[in-house]
């Protein structure tokens, strides 16, 4: 929340430094909130993502019969 108004109050302020580097922030925020809360961690995140990259190449090329 913080992070938010302070991008907001840098913005109206005509600064577009400070909000590049708050929204960095509130990536790695999102990140880190997504990776801990996950089942299995960034362990369980790793073996996901693995089995979903294994897979995309399947269905993304298509079938000539």
């Amino acid at each position: 929340m913080l992070l938010q108004f302070m991008s907001l109050w840098c913005f109206t302020n005509h600064d577009y430094f400070l909000p590049v580097i708050f929204l960095i922030l509130q990536v790695l925020a999102l990140a880190y909130y997504t990776t801990s809360y996950f089942p299995g961690g960034s362990s369980g995140l790793k073996i996901f993502s693995s089995i979903l990259l294994s897979t995309v190449p399947d269905v993304m090329t298509p079938s000539f019969c």
